[in-house]
């Protein structure tokens, strides 16, 4: 009887491990990519003619001696991006590469290498594109340059925003706070407000990653403000926080 009772109990643990696994799986896979989730957003919420997506990496890269060696190093970079050389600028000491293209593959690429003071080199690259475009683009670039930072030893960290101008039917900033929340399950973690700007950062267990801000994890913020020449409202999402002015 026993050995019938022990069977039994162990039986149920197997099967409530598993409902548990299963249930954690398919979390997983109901959480978006922050990409999506601020190009959903911005769908709803903005004027898609003066909608700007920006795509962005940002990340210490390695270490230079001299002027040549930075060159070299930027150029190799670039070779493994599958991105053309690019010119290298002097500001005071600190070496600066840069590399544009325009209009490839619906958008604007970008990279930036900068030394610093200390022989360390920190790279910037962006994906930037304006008005209506495919979302289906944008996710294939940043699938594809994954895979090439991966390549060149660098860990993808991505950082996506979306600006425009507030829909005129509807030129509401709360109503914009409002579906940003709603639409993301998210919790308010960090307000600013000014006469006109304002600003929430949230997390949401919807977004498939966060980062820290002091003691909390953020990965969502919206901003809007108000251009007073015109009474428009301009608006911005980004995920995990938003990198440009708003």
């Amino acid at each position: 009887m026993k050995t019938k009772q022990a069977v039994f109990v162990i039986s149920v643990m197997i099967a409530l491990l598993f409902a548990g696994g299963m249930m954690y799986r398919d979390q997983l896979q109901n959480r978006q990519s922050g990409l999506q989730t601020v190009w959903d957003l911005s769908v709803e919420a903005m004027d898609a003619t003066d909608r700007s997506l920006l795509i962005k990496h940002a990340s210490p890269f390695g270490s230079y001696t001299n002027r040549a060696d930075f060159e070299r190093s930027a150029g190799k970079l670039s070779e493994k991006l599958g991105l053309p050389r690019g010119t290298i600028e002097m500001h005071g000491i600190h070496p600066v590469y840069k590399v544009k293209v325009s209009g490839a593959n619906g958008g604007n690429i970008a990279l930036t290498l900068t030394g610093d003071d200390a022989g360390k080199t920190y790279l910037v690259i962006t994906r930037q594109s304006l008005g209506e475009q495919s979302l289906q683009q944008a996710e294939i670039w940043k699938q594809n340059t994954s895979m090439k930072l991966k390549a060149a030893g660098i860990a993808p960290d991505w950082n996506f925003v979306v600006q425009g101008l507030l829909r005129s039917y509807d030129n509401d900033p709360a109503s914009f706070f409002r579906l940003v929340q709603t639409a993301t399950s998210a919790a308010v973690i960090e307000q600013y407000e000014d006469v006109n700007t304002f600003s929430s950062t949230y997390y949401s267990a919807a977004i498939s990653s966060s980062v820290r801000s002091g003691e909390q994890s953020v990965n969502l913020q919206a901003a809007s403000h108000k251009i007073t020449e015109t009474n428009e409202w301009r608006v911005t999402i980004g995920t995990p926080l938003i990198t440009i002015e708003y």
